[in-house]
């Protein structure tokens, strides 16, 4: 008789105070705020309500409809801030960035962040 494997909390519908998550996020946004913004919503894995979320660490690739490279590969938590809307089931990140460099604002922008983990407090 083989005894089942249990995996702890994963089936929970809900994210716990001081779980992390990791992510690959590849979406679409825009820059916004004079060339110095670039806002996407994120789905979840989970239900965050009434929880704090910060980004830990990611690696952060964007570019412009045209093709060109705004950012490509940084770590997502230098020369960065972010502002993150907790919606529940959804996110809204705002990535507060000091140096985009020409893009027109409200120029639409492919995001791509790999393994952008997300703490939840």
């Amino acid at each position: 008789m083989s005894t089942p494997l249990i995996i702890e909390h994963d089936n929970e519908l809900y994210y716990r105070a001081g779980e992390t998550d990791t992510f690959r996020i590849c979406t679409g946004g825009f820059v916004t705020n004079s060339k110095k913004s670039f806002y996407s919503t994120i789905p979840l894995n989970k239900d965050a309500t009434g929880l704090n979320i910060s980004v830990i660490s990611g690696n952060l690739t964007i570019r412009s409809a045209d093709g060109t490279y705004v950012e490509s590969g940084s770590d997502i938590t230098e020369n960065t801030s972010f502002t993150i809307v907790n919606n529940g089931k959804s996110l809204v990140l705002i990535i507060n960035y000091n140096a985009s460099k020409d893009v027109v604002n409200n120029t639409p922008v492919g995001i791509d962040i790999k393994d952008l983990i997300l703490q939840f407090s």
